[in-house]
């Protein structure tokens, strides 16, 4: 279904675990050139006994290692920004350093990211950038202000990129998830009355190869949600 996705030259940050991990390796067996970016550079280097890639140490919050990124990978056909951390905070203990600590690596980073490729001219045209976002932006679980206004932010953000980017028809869109199986959700520990369940993380490729894909070449500036219709509002966190 993905086999326009041979050969391309694709970049996952966020590749040391979970639905960066699972991407990487979907994205292997379809041929892509994957290119793989985490701060658990160990982690990489175990990703890479799995299939061929190439390994890039960066912390995304520190600039120094986006710039190095931007500088030594080769001209890419599309990014899939996966990294990110949510951690809940009540609304009284809210303070300028946990506010920032989830601004910075849900909006921020994956904003400089993309900046720095484009001043080292490492977008082609005609590539996908697509962000990762959650159903927190919607639904508004208890304690989640920052994280989820970063995450609207990021959507915000994606769709003015779209359209300062079309001249070279680059597509920017977000991938919205709810719960996912994986070690980062296994530790927020919010129990939820859903309404289809938590998605096992072998599917969670699905909607980023499509973003990725020409299947998807007409659609800029769009989030697909696969969140087992949290963001309808017919289901509350408990």
């Amino acid at each position: 279904m993905f086999d326009d996705l041979k050969d391309k030259n694709i970049l996952v940050v966020g590749a040391s675990r979970g639905i960066g991990w699972q991407l990487a390796i979907t994205l292997g067996s379809l041929g892509a050139k994957v290119h793989v970016a985490a701060r658990n550079v160990e982690a990489l280097n175990l990703l890479q006994k799995q299939f061929d890639c190439s390994v890039y140490q960066c912390d995304i919050d520190k600039d120094e290692d986006v710039q190095s990124l931007a500088a030594s990978i080769n001209e890419l056909d599309g990014v899939c920004i996966v990294s990110g951390v949510v951690k809940l905070i009540p609304p009284k203990m809210l303070s300028k350093k946990m506010i920032d600590a989830q601004v910075i690596t849900n909006l921020a980073s994956p904003l400089n990211i993309v900046g720095a490729l484009l001043r080292k001219n490492k977008l082609n045209d005609g590539a996908s950038i697509v962000f990762t976002s959650a159903a927190g932006r919607l639904c508004q679980p208890p304690c989640t202000a920052a994280y989820a206004g970063a995450k609207l932010g990021l959507h915000g953000a994606a769709r003015s990129l779209a359209i300062d980017l079309s001249p070279k028809k680059i597509r920017v869109n977000t991938v919205s998830f709810d719960y996912v199986e994986t070690d980062m959700i296994k530790a927020v520990q919010t129990t939820t009355v859903d309404i289809i369940g938590v998605a096992p993380v072998e599917y969670s490729s699905i909607p980023y190869l499509f973003m990725l894909s020409k299947m998807s070449r007409w659609i800029s500036g769009q989030m697909l949600a696969a969140d087992a219709g949290r963001m309808l509002g017919k289901v509350r966190y408990v």
